[in-house]
């Protein structure tokens, strides 16, 4: 029988040929891929923007102030269905515009989307571009503990405030706060008083993470004050921001990150003693608290409430004590803390 097989020619032209063919398909194969891998990152980018709506949704709900929200990512304590992503930083303003810049892992793309626009915008990653800009040239920032003299029953600055105003249990007349919030682009700024106006109260004595007598306290506690100041206790998140713990978010934080305000950290600082702490408006009027670094103390609370409750502790809610930190503690305890208001006003009204 006669077989004939392929010529030298032929083969090589079958090779030139699968070559052509290779070098046409290639570049358009890897196209079809990253536009799959673009369109990926854009789904995330959407599941983002699904889980900030419902963080200020979540907020509005609970009853808690409505302030500037800032997040980075990874690891934001957001509620996401999807894939988080690799990098970025977001925020919601009171209004609840968000605005937020991500980047994947290989830093190929960059999400954003501005707080005046409802569509995520997806192009290629560039590092001085993909993030969320601050706004630098309001002139309207205000530093954390600033001490503002201020009434809350006239809803006025006021020049009559004497030391002892600032006794646990004062509630009215010319009163001590402290600023904090306010370094940013917001008209609002929020202002917390400088002792307790009750000394003690049980959280809950019901045992759950709901504020029950806490918050018929607290009403009471400010029943003459201007009916339209905004009235609540201080966040965990909130604190953290002030001290600059960037480790902690009360969405994913257990009772073991508990911190020092100014280590932000489980270590303390032994070099700390009378008015040494940078933070101790936050904890003044504590009992024994100037060993720890607070200014002033009174023998009659240990602590006071945080409106946040503790991620793993369902019976626990944050507290400040009088060793300067942010801690837990059940519900149900009785005589160890207070009450302190936090009010947030605009930053017009207190012309600072």
């Amino acid at each position: 029988m006669n077989k004939k097989g392929f010529t030298l020619i032929e083969l090589l032209s079958v090779l030139i040929l699968l070559s052509v063919i290779f070098l046409i398909a290639t570049p358009a194969i890897i196209n079809i891929i990253e536009n799959a891998r673009k369109k990926v990152f854009e789904d995330t980018a959407y599941g983002v923007l699904d889980a900030l709506r419902l963080n200020y949704i979540e907020r509005i709900a609970n009853g808690n102030s409505i302030n500037i929200e800032n997040f980075t990512f990874p690891n934001s304590g957001l509620k996401l269905s999807g894939e988080e992503p690799y990098g970025g930083n977001a925020e919601i303003d009171k209004s609840g515009n968000i605005s937020f810049a991500l980047f994947d892992k290989d830093k190929k793309w960059c999400a954003k989307k501005d707080a005046t626009s409802e569509k995520v915008k997806v192009e290629i990653y560039n590092e001085g571009t993909c993030f969320v800009k601050e706004d630098t040239e309001s002139g309207n920032d205000i530093n954390d503990g600033q001490i503002v003299y201020f009434n809350p029953e006239t809803g006025k600055l006021c020049s009559e405030y004497k030391e002892e105003n600032s006794i646990n249990e004062t509630k009215t007349g010319c009163l001590k706060w402290y600023t904090f919030g306010g370094n940013n682009k917001s008209d609002y700024i929020n202002l917390i008083l400088d002792h307790n106006t009750t000394y003690n109260v049980v959280y809950n004595s019901y045992g759950d993470a709901s504020m029950s007598e806490a918050k018929t306290a607290l009403i009471n506690d400010t029943i003459s004050w201007k009916k339209d100041l905004e009235i609540r206790l201080i966040t965990a998140n909130e604190i953290a921001q002030i001290t600059g713990n960037k480790n902690f978010n009360s969405a994913t934080s257990g009772y073991k990150d508990w911190f020092y305000l100014d280590t932000n950290s489980t270590s303390y600082d032994p070099n700390r003693g009378e008015g040494t702490s940078k933070y101790y408006y936050l904890f003044d009027y504590l009992n024994s608290c100037s060993g720890f670094g607070c200014k002033i103390s009174d023998d009659n609370t240990y602590g006071y409430w945080v409106q946040t409750p503790v991620k793993d502790r369902p019976s626990s809610v944050w507290y400040v004590s009088i060793n300067g930190t942010l801690s837990d503690l059940p519900v149900t305890t009785a005589n160890a803390c207070g009450i302190r208001p936090v009010i947030t006003v605009r930053k017009s009204e207190i012309n600072m």
